[in-house]
């Protein structure tokens, strides 16, 4: 809404942190106004808080933390309510004259890692296991991997589409797509309104979208050291936002992040694009 650079921003080799710009205090100084008017729930900051149930309950509206992947277990979780009905918010500048720049990511969920072994193919007996679950979408081995057997896990609409049965929505359940996957497609099974929406919404959003220059770059102290010290940082503005700290306070949280880890970060990364730069001109 404030046009914050998408992690880093990059001027002529050199580069911004978010945390740094006026742009991110703006938004703290929103939290904060967001907060006294009681818009965001009272626990919003505790990290135990079961939002996903309470976005079902619909005691929160808008839950920020789940992304399409989760759209179909939501509808799943709400099949016993009519009512229930799944958006997508676009976000807009603060002046309203448009919309606000999307973060692209960095273009991968995670990644699978094989141990090296005294075998060869037992190797390959992995990745061919790996190869099968990343069957594209509309193939046997995708229709069979997300709804299981036809007739026990699941049945057909009359447009063919698969239906989970209770035992399906139970079995199907697996931590596997976390080990490899298709490419992310656009389709609900028997809900073709929801595919339409998020289309829409993408459509909409990603011709806004602005790339997180270092993305691709290594940092040792961004790998080493920033998950405790953005952690230091995060806590003290949620401690800010709540007024448990004055918002004087930003600017040192800022400083002492610098000095932990972001100025190494930066060093680092403009090292890594300067190399880049000039491998991509040679």
């Amino acid at each position: 809404m404030n046009g914050e650079p998408n992690v880093w921003a990059e001027e002529g080799g050199k580069l911004t942190h978010v945390y740094e710009t006026d742009q991110y205090a703006q938004t703290v100084t929103d939290l904060i106004a967001m907060w006294k008017s009681g818009v965001m729930h009272p626990d919003s900051f505790d990290t135990a808080q079961p939002f996903k149930q309470l976005f079902n309950a619909g005691t929160c509206a808008i839950n920020a933390a789940d992304g399409y992947p989760g759209w179909i277990q939501y509808q799943l979780d709400n099949a016993s309510n009519p009512n229930f009905k799944l958006g997508l918010m676009p976000v807009h500048l603060r002046d309203g004259s448009g919309l606000a720049h999307w973060a692209y990511g960095n273009g991968y969920f995670s990644m699978t890692m094989l141990k090296q072994q005294d075998d060869p193919e037992k190797i390959k007996t992995v990745l061919r296991v790996l190869n099968w679950l990343a069957a594209p979408f509309g193939t046997e081995e995708y229709k069979y991997r997300l709804f299981g057997q036809e007739g026990v896990d699941h049945t057909l609409d009359p447009g063919g589409n698969p239906v989970l049965t209770p035992t399906g929505t139970k079995d199907t359940v697996l931590p596997i797509r976390y080990l490899a996957d298709s490419p992310y497609n656009i389709y609900v099974p028997g809900r073709p309104q929801d595919a339409d929406t998020q289309h829409e919404y993408q459509s909409l959003e990603i011709p806004t979208g602005i790339a997180n220059p270092v993305i691709g770059l290594y940092s040792n102290a961004a790998s080493t050291d920033n998950a405790t010290a953005d952690k230091t940082f995060t806590d003290g503005v949620n401690d800010v936002v709540q007024e448990r700290r004055p918002f004087a306070d930003l600017k040192t949280l800022v400083s002492t992040w610098k000095n932990a880890v972001g100025d190494k970060m930066r060093t680092e990364y403009q090292d890594a694009l300067q190399k880049a730069g000039a491998i991509a001109t040679s």
